[in-house]
């Protein structure tokens, strides 16, 4: 049946149903986020979260992630656990990230995803994975300025504190398409990434003006792409702060000297973990910039 029937002509499907970890009796829940327009205004964009405990026979909707006239829309959702759920959602200013600490009682803005600045980012999607016993978030859209398919990842733990957690952008596909590129990473039904031997997505391109569609299954392997478009760090008083996601696919950082200076001296690397290996690189864009790492001085 319906989950629910509304009465408007800019309502949209969209994102795909999650599931959400139980609590107390409730062994787990559903949960989908599409977005409309509600009917209190032409240019209110309300993204409700519609919850299942009944595996989907019936519906009933929780408190929006959110409701306002900025025009946010394609939003999807990740529950971490039965109480963290994360959100993304395209708007006019980039991908905004959403967050829920008490089981979608309340949301809240954590900011911009980094490197989405307007709306020529769409599609968002978001997934969970675990490694090492930590949990991470990956986000992934299309970038129409450039016709590529990108994803971001951080950890869960500190990416609820700022989006600065996401690391630098990591290139799937560069051939989408400019009017109507979209993906969907393939995930287990909670949200779960296959990330042992590479993560699978389905890309969806929609040749505007055309007859055809082209559906294609790709997979990508995020090791390899760290390594092709690894995260840049600049020293910052002589001093540089290790990624929580190292553990996990940033074993490789770029160094940049303060304020782009021609050398620069790094003596104390904060952050990190016991047993990581990280390697260090120069910044790709130039050979102009040097630093030295100091032994003994930090």
């Amino acid at each position: 049946g319906d989950i629910e029937s509304i009465n408007d002509t800019y309502v949209r499907a969209y994102g795909r149903i999650k599931i959400i970890p139980g609590s107390g009796n409730v062994a787990h829940r559903l949960a989908w986020t599409p977005y409309y327009r509600s009917g209190t205004g032409p240019n209110t964009y309300k993204v409700p979260v519609y919850i299942s405990e009944d595996d989907g026979i019936t519906w009933a909707q929780s408190t929006p992630i959110v409701n306002d006239t900025f025009g946010y829309s394609e939003t999807e959702m990740v529950a971490v656990n039965a109480y963290t759920w994360l959100a993304v959602s395209r708007g006019a200013s980039g991908l905004n990230f959403w967050k829920t600490v008490d089981g979608g009682s309340s949301w809240s803005s954590v900011g911009i995803v980094p490197g989405t600045s307007s709306d020529s980012h769409v599609a968002p999607t978001i997934d969970k994975f675990e490694r090492s016993g930590r949990w991470y978030v990956m986000v992934g859209y299309c970038d129409r300025s450039t016709d590529d398919l990108r994803f971001v990842i951080a950890e869960v733990s500190a990416v609820l504190l700022s989006t600065d957690a996401f690391g630098r952008a990591l290139i799937g596909a560069t051939d989408m398409v400019n009017a109507s590129g979209y993906q969907c990473p393939v995930t287990a039904h909670d949200g779960t990434l296959y990330v042992d031997g590479g993560t699978g997505y389905i890309e969806f391109k929609e040749y505007v003006g055309q007859v055809y569609t082209q559906v294609r299954f790709v997979r990508m392997d995020l090791f390899e792409l760290s390594r092709t478009y690894p995260r840049i760090l600049t020293v910052t008083s002589d001093a540089i702060t290790l990624p929580s996601t190292v553990d996990f696919y940033d074993g490789v950082i770029q160094v940049d000297t303060e304020a782009s200076a021609a050398t620069d001296d790094l003596s104390t690397i904060n952050g990190g973990r016991e047993g990581q290996i990280v390697v260090f690189q120069g910044p790709q864009t130039t050979s102009a910039r040097d630093v030295t790492f100091k032994n003994g001085t930090g």
